[in-house]
């Protein structure tokens, strides 16, 4: 939808969600203003639409931290390790053909905290750090990289958008 402001692309774009909807459609609006539930009302005028209509926040408000972590998004504990590890990568800009040992480390993390009988990503960075405590488990010119990944990943829990993923889940409503 665009538009000149005040066009009526809200109104239009309101109209077509809720009458698909209504006809058994599966609808995802991303709506980061809130303004179908803040300001439009849908939860309270929308009771036609009973328990299909949910409203799920992604702010950078403590009651949302946590709610994109992989562990709770997937029932299948390996898609959620599998999902954690690229997240990661990602974030530490790790190439598997470039940093093997980076790459090495990370999994041995990520395969660790899918173990736990509570798992979440933001326990890789303290599982980085047993790593380097248990003898066995890392070489010892690794153990200086493993602390660092660590340190880099804990900076996340506090970064904005980034405590989605990696902030302590303070709410399970809506997840």
């Amino acid at each position: 939808y665009t538009g000149k402001t005040g066009s009526g692309k809200s109104m239009a774009a309101n109209r077509d969600i809720y009458e698909a909807a209504l006809s058994g459609a599966k609808v995802l609006l991303l709506d980061p203003k809130s303004e179908r539930k803040d300001i439009c009302k849908w939860d309270e005028k929308l009771t036609e639409l009973g328990s299909e209509l949910n409203f799920i926040s992604f702010s950078t408000k403590d009651e949302d931290a946590g709610k994109l972590d992989p562990f709770l998004l997937f029932d299948n504990r390996a898609e959620a390790v599998e999902v954690s590890r690229e997240i990661i990568y990602y974030l530490l800009n790790i190439n598997i053909r470039n940093d093997s040992a980076k790459s090495s480390i990370v999994t041995k993390a990520v395969k660790r905290v899918g173990q736990l009988a509570e798992p979440s990503i933001r326990f890789v960075k303290d599982e980085l750090r047993h790593l380097v405590q248990e003898n066995d488990m890392l070489p010892e010119e690794h153990r200086p990289m493993a602390l660092e990944l660590a340190s880099i990943l804990e900076e996340f829990e506090d970064v904005s958008l980034a405590r989605l993923i990696f902030g302590k889940r303070m709410n399970d409503e809506n997840v």
